[in-house]
């Protein structure tokens, strides 16, 4: 829903009837140039990142990740690497917390995401899904953008996981 769009329903029977709306702040990385930034890899080959996105929309000009559902929205984070080498995406689980493995697509640009890098998708068949690897190379001082998505029935807390091969 958007604000100050008027909606309109049409009810058919006979009955009592109810509706009941939630709405739902956009999360507060919902645009790019909110995009929350992932820390450095101190001492670890390895950061986990959770997040939520119900409420999250998609800003005007905003293309879909080239991998995945048809997404209802996203939101974003940012990464500088610290150094050349690759980086694989992987999922991120909590314990004790239900979180789902989200669509991660990759991109690179000094002030946005301008240039695909990859994008993986958990939900594609074995065979698609080697077509979008994890792996991507970095460079050092290079910024890389993470586009996070999901359809509409997937919406809420997620984790993914960033390694350093």
């Amino acid at each position: 829903m958007k604000a100050g769009t008027t909606y309109s329903l049409q009810i058919n029977g006979s009955g009592s009837f109810s509706l009941n709306v939630d709405v739902q702040s956009p999360p507060a990385n919902d645009d790019i140039a909110n995009a929350q930034v992932i820390p450095p890899f101190a001492a670890t080959r390895a950061i986990d990142v959770f997040g939520n996105n119900r409420g999250a929309s998609f800003e005007t000009g905003e293309v879909p990740p080239p991998c995945g559902q048809q997404p209802s929205g996203s939101v974003w984070y940012r990464y500088t690497a610290e150094a050349t080498g690759l980086m694989a995406v992987g999922g991120a689980y909590q314990p004790g917390q239900d979180v789902y493995r989200p669509t991660v697509a990759v991109y690179t640009g000094p002030s946005g995401p301008t240039a695909p890098q990859g994008c993986f998708n958990w939900d594609y068949p074995y065979e698609e899904a080697a077509l979008y690897a994890p792996y991507f190379p970095v460079v050092a001082g290079q910024t890389y953008w993470f586009q996070i998505t999901a359809d509409r029935l997937q919406a809420g807390s997620f984790g993914f996981g960033l390694y350093k091969e």
